[in-house]
């Protein structure tokens, strides 16, 4: 009501207020915070430092977001080694135990920038990882990109722990890609390295006819899709081919029909990256991925397949054989 001395309340409109009591215990404070639906999607942020891992689960209201539950974990022992990526798989599954309730009963969008998913469930994956990825597959878990948090409070929670994160990815991904043929098939290599010291390692063998340059292509296309799988929004690509390279740059004429399907194909997926940028680099630069498709022609009469490697740090007859 508006007077001549000041502005006041209606008594009559905010008697519902008025008559509200103030909560007592968490749970009644959680009710007017944040009580979801089941039928709301929720959100979740997960963070990692040296010593900790922690993530927010949020509900969207309105175009804001707000938390409805933080969990955090101190690391302990061999916790405290684990990978970058480790550790938010590690973040995910214990708020997934904490918060179980939540889980079963809503979707959960997890929004990272690093390719949690495709890590979990690469067939390489380490017992761990594939164990957690097990555990949770009972729950509508979804994997998007993480774009720019709403809440203040949100974001200053994750800047808190997530400083080092933040800075490495900024950095990009490196896409390292090479292909190799001979007479009857050719072979594909794909080394795909993130700035937190991830790795990915791929090998295709191409069991049909494909010259020098068509195994090259089959490289990169691999390779951007692997990245776009992963949820990668910047890349940087190397290559040994001065040919693909100078035909996505425009700077030589593309002839050829098989040529000029492939580079439409590379183009096509560029454009679904943030930032891509190709660049060609000396064979000697790009080793890795020439032996990975050398591989590939090699390998023949065998089905796709996981192969173990063992570094041995001593010749087998300095060591004591142990029973």
């Amino acid at each position: 009501m508006v007077s001549e001395k000041e502005i006041e309340a209606n008594p009559e409109k905010i008697q519902a207020i008025l008559g509200l009591q103030s909560p007592r215990t968490l749970n009644e404070l959680q009710e007017l915070t944040a009580n979801p639906k089941s039928v709301e999607v929720l959100f979740l942020y997960l963070a990692v430092s040296k010593e900790a891992v922690s993530s927010v689960l949020v509900r969207e209201q309105e175009k804001n977001q707000n938390p409805v539950y933080c969990v955090s974990k101190l690391l302990q022992g061999a916790e405290k080694t684990y990978t970058q990526i480790e550790k938010l798989a590690l973040a995910l599954i214990v708020t997934a135990r904490k918060l179980r309730p939540y889980f079963q009963s809503h979707k959960v969008v997890v929004l990272t920038n690093h390719p949690l998913k495709h890590i979990m469930t690469r067939p390489d994956a380490s017992g761990r990882l594939v164990k957690w990825a097990v555990e949770l597959g009972e729950y509508d878990i979804e994997y998007q990109g993480k774009t720019a948090i709403k809440a203040q409070a949100l974001a200053d929670f994750i800047v808190e722990f997530t400083g080092e994160q933040s800075q490495d990815e900024r950095g990009g991904w490196l896409l390292h890609v090479s292909g190799s043929s001979n007479a009857s098939n050719g072979g594909a290599g794909v080394l795909l390295q993130g700035p937190d010291g991830v790795e990915i390692e791929v090998v295709a063998r191409l069991s049909f006819p494909a010259t020098n340059n068509e195994a090259e292509y089959e490289a990169l296309v691999l390779g951007l899709q692997l990245a776009l799988e992963a949820g990668i929004k910047e890349l940087n690509v190397c290559t040994d081919s001065q040919l693909v390279a100078m035909q996505i740059e425009g700077t030589y004429e593309t002839r050829e029909r098989t040529m000029v399907q492939y580079l439409g194909k590379v183009k096509e997926l560029m454009v679904r990256f943030d930032k891509c940028v190709v660049q060609q680099i000396p064979r000697s630069e790009n080793k890795r991925a020439d032996a990975l498709s050398k591989f590939g022609v090699m390998v023949e009469g065998v089905k796709e397949r996981k192969i173990t490697l063992i570094i041995k740090e001593h010749p087998i007859i300095e060591e004591t054989e142990e029973i």
